[in-house]
């Protein structure tokens, strides 16, 4: 467009700054970062990626929110960490970015750190944690012995013993030995995770099932497993 700074191309992209846009919309702000509109997965999903050096692979952090027909996302780089920090409005308005707390950041393995920037397990707390337990037992229809009345809208419940339980391998596959937590299928148990509070690695009291005296690698499945609620 003349001696303008906006450039238009006969795939009819357009650049900001820009004399080569490779999306539907480029803006430089300098020759290290660069912001992007496009469309992304079969020309349907709209793309908005913010991208500091954009012509080096492996330097440089890289962002994108994306939304499609499936659901929205967001998606960072693997080669950075990516945090959420707060600041106040006039730094975050005026640019004067660099000075805001750190409140939790997810790492290239997909740890997540809340209160500490260098996590070192799945979910690394630098703080209190608050979580529900309200595992009572399994339910099953084999027992070793019965305490209590049965009737038509009561069922057996182990909080005890060996027992056979319906599990969900889909996330983390499931060894001999692994400690075992509800999962998010209702009936269904899953691999606990351990996280890390105030340095120390541990199982959430009270949400431990038992402990699998079988493995499954993938899927859904039954398998054995010693009830021992903790």
């Amino acid at each position: 467009m003349g001696d303008s700074v906006i450039t238009e191309t006969s795939s009819g992209f357009i650049g900001v700054s820009n004399i080569k846009p490779t999306a539907k919309l480029s803006v430089s702000a300098s020759t290290g970062s660069e912001l992007r509109f496009d469309a992304g997965a079969a020309a349907i999903t709209p793309v908005l990626s913010v991208i500091s050096q954009p012509t080096n692979a492996t330097q440089g952090g890289a962002s994108v929110l994306a939304a499609g027909a499936g659901g929205a996302g967001f998606v960072f780089s693997d080669n950075l960490p990516f945090g959420i920090v707060k600041d106040t409005k006039a730094n975050v308005v005026s640019n004067n970015l660099g000075n805001g707390t750190i409140l939790a950041v997810v790492t290239p393995n997909g740890y997540l750190g809340i209160g500490t920037t260098n996590p070192q397990s799945p979910l690394d707390v630098n703080g209190n944690i608050n979580i529900t337990t309200r595992v009572a037992g399994v339910v099953t229809a084999q027992t070793g012995v019965i305490l209590g009345e049965g009737g038509p809208n009561r069922v057996l419940v182990a909080t005890t013993g060996r027992v056979k339980v319906r599990v969900d391998a889909n996330r983390y596959p499931i060894h001999i030995g692994d400690l075992l937590v509800t999962s998010g299928t209702p009936g269904m148990a899953m691999k606990s995770q351990p996280f890390r509070v105030h340095g120390k690695i541990m199982h959430r009291p009270g949400t431990i099932i038992g402990k699998a005296l079988e493995s499954l690698s993938s899927g859904e499945g039954t398998i054995l497993v010693l009830v021992s609620l903790q």
